[in-house]
């Protein structure tokens, strides 16, 4: 507290000194002036020297007439007054800096009003009591804490100080996190934990207070140049580039340019269609997740007749039971019924393979694609919104100076433009004839089996099911039992360890927990705890959203651990749709559901083992949005690995693993009749490119023709008009917009990178183990930190081959694929960052700087 009032003082004090001097100053300047003493003179040009030895330079030598003594003097006071002017901001600059480093790190004291419970904002939150009420309580006062702690580092900002990256960025990355953080732990309570239509209500304003907050933060344009400077800055490093550049498109693409000095420079009504048009887009985008989710609800239905469920799963009716039971049919049972059949993908995707009913199966697929799609019109219809959304899109990116939407979203892209259409015309290319074949088997199937009709799309998941167990004798009810959930888990943390040398320890009972399924983990390396982080695996209808996914609480940070021991350690909701143990005994997975738990583990590991100490770019922080997924598909590769299955599987009455013929059986089914599902998914990435690049003024009738066209040319079976897909994807969300192409590319470049670990399984486990430590620190650590080509290069040595993504898909073989793609990667530039000069306002190379990738020369 002395030492405190001390600064306060000295603080209060230093203006008054210096009126004093400049008065002083004054004084002996008029004295020289009108003739008085000189020694006056010599003794300030003498302390001038002294005091600066920087402007000895300037002194002049003693004046020999009245007209060189006017000049000297002038001179001298002109120096002078620069030199005041200097001292000053330097000692305010100090000061300013020292009041935010008080301000900004110390976290015991409150900089809001007090709160006496806060589980928001605690390190792990104790989600049971956090009521809904309360989260609308918390969540407005971190949005009025975000507010003034925005305003108040907008003030100490000034044109003419170089702030040093702390002092800017520091307190920007924490009121980010502060707001972020909370908004996220809202949403996993409203999607796992309490589904209430108060705790909807809840989300939705929170939704609606974090899209203020980033608008408020992205409008300060004093934050521009000083983004700028830390791009030119040779001392900063390729992780604060990138964080000032990710920064810098997120505020340019929020219509920060658009204003200057608080005003914006455009008309009145361009600047109300800017901001309409933005309001426009939040708007349909919440209408277009909730008429999803409602249709998706209505179009359940009830099914009676066990006939009609004939080649069913035991456990898939056990599901369907449960839902009817939730559905208001008390005493549904799994063998006498009702079922309720949803359109969930836990259950849509094992009657489609297994049903033998064909008009059940045509049903269910027929509900699934017109999943909010009424034909155009009607309330709860997405066909509307979609023409009204691409419109929006294209108006509020050519209000930015865009060409089209897509170009807009593609400044935060690994792949441009010109890559992304290549890639997926070359799986069209190569994929059509191998579709065509796999299409004629699937009849040749259907036939020899008795069906007397042309195999149809609902019917191809049936006949492909029959030929797997027909040509391989391996199925479902075979496996079910070799894969028990916590032999899974202790495979796949046994892969873990031996791929990146970290520990899962279970830690039951040390966090707070939402359910009784739900386990705690703790990711160790010698003897430290890396990361933590929830798994909720098991399936609760009513009460928790159905999917796989990661959920994070927190990403790694330096400076947001200062009030702990080191830095702020990574935490994560690992979240999946398993069904939950029945009548006590262990839960089974089916093999489609290993793979999909090894994909969403593979996408934690970009939090939990990240390790880029500025938060700005953690985890999937400020990394380009098409690599994002990266790990997930990389990790889920292993599932056909042979030493995986043997730690994976065990089974469930026996303990025995699976049988090695059972093994290289599974190893032969990679990729089997893969064509026709992947070119599915090249279609939907290539509608929506195209939607969001070619905007006709039709609306939503033209956008639904040309989904169409493009559906037919992915395609070896004719779409059915009636059918709109498109309508029930997510392509509303702002952040995954033009983006899913980005699940191939990434799998792509999983594949690549699985391949080399194969060719190193060859040479033995020290390879694979080194390989393995390598991806850690090439892929995993630097986070968004990093450029992902260059961590591609830094891990392989050499730019991405995609031939091994058609060779692991069943396609083509890896030398057949290697020609296929040398031109779509070319090597980066040595050297040079993409810098911002002021003089022509341009962004260009300069050598000796290291590789920015956000933003590209213009005639790329």
């Amino acid at each position: 507290p002395a030492r405190t009032g001390s600064c306060v003082a000295v603080a209060a004090a230093l203006p008054l000194a210096i009126a004093l001097l400049h008065s002083i100053c004054f004084v002996g300047w008029r004295a020289v002036s009108s003739g008085g003493s000189s020694s006056m003179a010599a003794h300030l040009t003498s302390a001038r020297q002294q005091f600066s030895p920087t402007l000895r330079w300037a002194t002049s030598p003693p004046a020999s007439s009245p007209v060189q003594a006017a000049t000297s003097e002038r001179r001298f006071r002109d120096e002078f007054r620069g030199l005041e002017e200097a001292m000053t901001r330097r000692r305010m600059g100090q000061m300013r800096q020292v009041q935010a480093t008080g301000m900004w790190r110390k976290a015991d004291k409150p900089r809001g009003p007090p709160v006496k419970s806060d589980p928001l904002l605690v390190d792990l939150p104790v989600y049971s009591n956090i009521t809904a009420s309360q989260a609308r309580h918390d969540i407005e006062l971190a949005y009025l804490m975000t507010d003034r702690d925005v305003w108040k580092l907008y003030q100490q900002l000034h044109p003419a100080r170089d702030e040093d990256w702390g002092e800017l960025m520091h307190p920007l990355e924490l009121l980010i996190d502060k707001m972020e953080r909370a908004y996220r732990i809202i949403r996993h309570i409203k999607d796992v934990v309490d589904p209430s239509p108060e705790f909807q209500r809840a989300a939705v304003v929170a939704s609606d207070l974090v899209l203020q907050a980033r608008r408020r933060n992205r409008r300060s344009e004093k934050f521009l140049p000083k983004f700028k400077l830390f791009l030119r800055r040779n001392s900063t490093t390729e992780a604060q580039r990138r964080a000032a550049a990710s920064q810098l498109i997120l505020f340019e693409q929020d219509g920060v340019n658009l204003q200057e000095f608080g005003s914006f420079r455009n008309s009145l009504d361009e600047t109300r269609r800017f901001l309409t048009t933005h309001t426009q887009l939040v708007n349909a985008s919440l209408a277009w997740d909730q008429n999803i989710r409602e249709d998706m609800a209505k179009k359940s239905f009830l099914v009676r007749d066990p006939k009609e469920l004939e080649g069913v799963p035991f456990y898939v009716l056990q599901d369907a039971a449960a839902a009817a039971v939730q559905y208001g049919y008390a005493k549904a049972t799994s063998e006498k019924g009702p079922w309720m059949i949803t359109l969930d993908d836990a259950m849509l995707e094992p009657i489609l393979c297994h049903a033998r009913s064909r008009a059940l199966r045509e049903r269910l697929h027929r509900a699934r694609k017109r999943v909010a799609f009424l034909g155009g019109m009607g309330k709860g219809d997405n066909a509307a919104y979609l023409g009204a959304m691409l419109e929006l899109r294209y108006n509020y990116s050519n209000i930015l100076g865009y060409a089209n939407f897509a170009e807009m979203k593609f400044a935060m892209k690994m792949a441009t433009l010109p890559q992304a259409y290549i890639f997926l015309d070359r799986i069209r290319q190569i994929g059509m004839p191998v579709a065509r074949r796999e299409l004629r088997e699937l009849q040749d199937v259907a036939q020899k089996n008795g069906a007397d009709y042309e195999v149809d799309h609902f019917d191809i998941a049936y006949w492909r099911n029959q030929l797997i167990e027909e040509r391989f004798s391996l199925g479902d009810d075979f496996l079910r039992p070799y894969f028990p959930l916590s032999a899974v888990l202790d495979g796949l943390f046994g892969l873990l360890r031996r791929l990146f040398g970290v520990e899962v320890v279970a830690g039951d009972g040390e966090a707070p927990i939402w359910d009784s399924n739900v386990r705690f983990f703790r990711v160790m390396e010698d003897g430290e705890t890396l990361a933590v982080f929830y798994m909720d695996l098991h399936r609760r209808r009513g009460r928790k959203r159905p999917g796989f996914w990661v959920d994070v609480i927190q990403d790694y940070s330096d400076f947001l651990g200062f009030d702990r021991d080191g830095p702020r350690r990574p935490a994560v909701h690992v979240i999946g749709d398993l069904a939950p143990p029945a009548s006590g005994g262990p839960s089974l997975l089916t093999f489609g559901e290993v793979g999909k738990l090894f994909h969403v583990m593979g996408q934690a590991l970009r939090h939990l083992l990240c390790r880029q100490g500025e938060g700005l770019v953690s985890g999937v922080n400020g990394l380009e949005h098409d690599v994002v997924e990266l790990p997930a598909h990389f990790l889920e590769r292993w599932v056909f690995d042979r030493q995986t299955l043997r730690m994976i599987s065990r089974h469930v009455e026996t303990g025995d693993p699976l049988p090695d013929p059972a093994i290289e059986t599974i190893v032969l089914m990679r990729g089997f009749h893969g064509a026709i599902p992947l070119l599915r998914r090249a279609a939907l990435a290539q509608i929506d490119l195209s939607l969001h690049i070619d905007l006709d003024e039709s609306g939503s009738t033209a956008a639904l023709d040309t989904a169409k066209l493009i559906e037919a040319e992915f395609s070896v079976l004719p779409p059915r008009m009636e059918e709109q897909e498109i309508c029930g994807l997510p392509i509303n969300k702002w952040d995954s917009a033009v983006g899913l192409y980005s699940s191939l590319w990434s799998e792509a470049l999983a594949s690549d990178i699985y391949a080399e670990f194969e060719y190193a399984g060859g040479q033995g486990e020290a390879a694979v183990v080194e390989l393995g430590r390598q991806f850690r620190k090439s892929i995993l650590e630097p986070g968004g930190g990093r450029n992902p080509l260059a961590s591609f290069r830094d891990f392989l040595g050499r730019l991405p081959d995609l031939g091994a993504f058609f060779e692991q898909n069943g396609l083509v073989s890896v030398g057949d694929a290697e020609a296929q793609f040398e031109e779509i990667f070319e090597e980066p530039t040595e050297g040079g960052y993409v810098a911002y000069t002021e003089a022509d306002d341009e962004w260009e190379d300069e050598e000796g700087l290291s590789d920015n990738p956000w933003i590209e020369e213009e005639e790329d």
